[in-house]
């Protein structure tokens, strides 16, 4: 599977509604969580898809609707270097 189809597969399942964890999303993809996380951060800042995530008991990653323009907290310098 590609960088992109992986990407668009992620975005499938967030649309479609289902409740998922980066760490399902990797086992599911068969990828690590650090990719993961990636393809969340350029959903979101490089494509504008509201994706949330939430830590904890009861959280997940979901996304908040159809693609728009989305302004993120988060920028390639928080976490060091845009990914590829």
């Amino acid at each position: 599977m590609s960088t992109d189809e992986r990407r668009e597969e992620i975005i499938r399942i967030l649309l479609g509604g289902e409740r998922t964890s980066i760490p399902i999303l990797a086992r599911n993809l068969e990828t690590s969580v650090s990719t993961i996380k990636r393809d969340l951060l350029v959903l979101t800042v490089d494509r504008g898809y509201p994706i949330m995530t939430e830590q904890g008991h009861g959280g997940g990653v979901a996304c908040g609707g159809t693609k728009k323009t989305f302004s993120a907290r988060y920028s390639y310098g928080s976490f060091g270097s845009a990914p590829v």
